[in-house]
């Protein structure tokens, strides 16, 4: 049974992946605790700390409405986080189902399928979520389905192809011939050798999912209740010259997030040695 596995050679982790999960545990710990770890309400507003600077009490200083910097980005990692997340989750789960009809019945479902992927493909994914949610208007799910709308049909473009390979495989048509149904065959025998591709898929669209929501935000399509960090680079802009961090850190965040988990796929792909 051919099927794509993991390299057996036991090979010891690289540092500068160790070092990159520790960054990402970190990421989502904050994410995960950011209600205990804050100690200011991030929607707070108190004029008479306008712009402040580092301090014991505020250690990224305050914003151009008194609200403590510190928290806001604690909140912003959260939402962020969770925007990315909802979206990843969302594009697999139909990038899967769709690609798995289309990779394994062929026919009139592999057609109908491969001409609504190219409708969808044929505008730019971050024209498109801006358009979807311009239309959907401001808040965190309208943003995460206007995400997920824009983003599913790189995993089902993946998920088709490896489908076509692997269904023309002896061991598939020995399955059928022993009377397997085919629910049964494509959950015993085609999405294993599909979960890995999967995984390599979701690092990268992860990192595309905080590159557009932030831009979205940026641009005023985010959640205006919740900040994210491309809504506080926008917030930021405006005082760049009196309070450049405003803007530089949470920049800074989504730099190193979006660095991380593209070095994160590019070694999951080599270890699934996947090309």
């Amino acid at each position: 049974m051919k099927e794509i596995q993991l390299n057996k050679k036991k090979v010891a982790m690289p540092f500068t992946i160790l070092l990159v999960l520790s960054v990402l545990i970190f990421f989502i710990f904050i994410a995960l605790f950011a209600p205990l770890i804050n100690s200011y309400d991030p929607h707070a507003v108190d004029l008479s700390l306008r712009l402040c600077s580092l301090s014991y009490e505020h250690p990224f200083g305050c914003d151009l409405y008194g609200g403590d910097f510190f928290s806001q980005i604690i909140q912003g990692t959260r939402t962020s986080l969770y925007i990315a997340t909802c979206t990843v989750i969302g594009t697999i789960s139909i990038g899967l189902i769709l690609g798995t009809l289309a990779g394994y019945f062929k026919g009139i479902v592999d057609q109908v399928i491969l001409h609504i992927m190219e409708i969808f493909m044929a505008f730019p994914g971050i024209l498109l979520a801006m358009s979807i949610a311009a239309l959907l208007g401001n808040g965190l799910n309208n943003i995460i389905l206007a995400l997920v709308i824009s983003g599913w049909t790189a995993p089902a473009r993946i998920v088709r192809g490896e489908i076509l390979k692997i269904r023309e495989y002896e061991y598939i048509a020995a399955a059928r011939s022993l009377g397997m149904t085919d629910l049964r065959i494509i959950w015993k025998h085609i999405l294993p050798n599909v979960w890995s591709h999967l995984i390599i898929n979701a690092s990268f669209a992860f990192s595309s999912s905080i590159l557009v929501e932030s831009s979205l935000s940026f641009l005023g399509f985010g959640s205006q209740q919740n900040p994210s960090w491309g809504s506080l680079i926008n917030q930021g802009r405006t005082v760049l010259a009196e309070a450049p961090h405003l803007s530089i850190i949470p920049g800074l965040l989504i730099f190193t997030l979006v660095l991380i988990l593209n070095y994160l796929g590019d070694y999951l792909r080599e270890r699934f040695n996947t090309h």
